[in-house]
């Protein structure tokens, strides 16, 4: 009998252990550690058979942060000490400086977007700012993704959001909220709008975009926040002016400012004519000679917004 419940006992310990084993493939945020699953199995289930498993101790687990900007994403480690950290401040925007998140402190010493996961409790995030307006502009980009589900919210209710999740807005909120944004941070923006002047045909018959001046170039550049891209023609960007002139002929290079999962396209619905416009969308979206194509179908006409609201539209 005794044997019999230590048989049951061990049967029961290595399903555990199967139900708890996690493989880890390679993944840009949190490196490439590959697991392999027979190997971990034959070793927890020996040490099961042999010694009880130690409990946890009560020390506070470590939080995963990484740092995303333009088409990077690199962790970001602990600092060895924690004097002079700040908590980490309650606004999205915030200047470069040693914060501290949980029983942690972190040096925020270059731009762009930090997230902060303590796994099962807590997100956050925040972007860090100096100057460096391409970067401020791809962080916002990193937040967004294109969809309908954030569309009733107002700017400030976006912001409150976005310190903590993505948002899900499309093209006329995301740049909406992008330049109360780059207001708040000192950035000249303007909306600027593609639209054909064929039948309008709802979803895929025009599309506001944002032009931002940076004062480092001395000129306004083009944005499609929206999309997650910028437009250069030999190695410069273009503003909205210059991308008019070369768009029908596609005579351009699109340049991403982030890569993140940009796309949430289970929302899109006509309601009147009952139509759901995914295929759409997942077919045009994810390549640039697409997306170079949709730009020229629909640039047949250009409009710029040179004040705060886009009445009419």
């Amino acid at each position: 009998m005794k044997k019999t419940f230590t048989l049951i006992a061990l049967i029961t310990g290595a399903l555990s252990i199967l139900l708890n084993v996690y493989i880890f493939t390679k993944h840009p945020a949190f490196g490439a550690q590959v697991l392999k699953m027979p190997m971990i199995i034959a070793e927890r289930m020996k040490i099961a058979a042999v010694k009880k498993i130690a409990p946890a101790d009560n020390r506070p687990a470590k939080p995963i942060v990484y740092r995303l900007t333009l088409k990077e994403i690199s962790m970001v480690s602990p600092s060895a000490g924690s004097s002079g950290a700040k908590a980490l401040p309650d606004n999205l925007v915030i200047a470069k400086g040693k914060y501290s998140f949980g029983d942690f402190t972190y040096e925020l010493d270059k731009e762009g977007l930090y997230r902060f996961v303590s796994l099962g409790s807590r997100n956050e995030q925040r972007i860090v700012y100096s100057g460096d307006v391409k970067r401020l502009i791809s962080s916002l980009s990193w937040i967004l993704a294109h969809g309908k589900r954030d569309n009733g919210l107002i700017p400030e209710e976006i912001t409150e959001k976005a310190k903590n999740s993505k948002v899900i807005l499309v093209c006329g909120g995301a740049v909406d909220w992008t330049r109360k944004v780059l207001s708040g941070s000192g950035v000249k923006s303007r909306v600027v709008m593609i639209r054909s002047l064929a039948k309008a045909v709802s979803y895929n018959d025009k599309h506001l975009m944002l032009e931002v001046y940076d004062e480092t170039l001395g000129k306004w550049v083009l944005y499609d926040i929206d999309n997650n891209v910028m437009f250069e023609y030999k190695g410069s960007p273009l503003s909205f002016s210059e991308f008019m002139t070369r768009v029908k002929e596609m005579d351009y290079t699109i340049e991403r400012i982030s890569e993140d999962f940009n796309l949430d396209i289970s929302g899109f619905e006509d309601a009147a004519r009952h139509y759901n416009f995914t295929f759409l969308f997942e077919g045009l979206m994810p390549f640039d000679d697409n997306l170079k194509k949709w730009y020229a179908d629909i640039g047949d006409e250009a409009v710029v917004y040179d004040g705060e609201g886009r009445k009419g539209e």
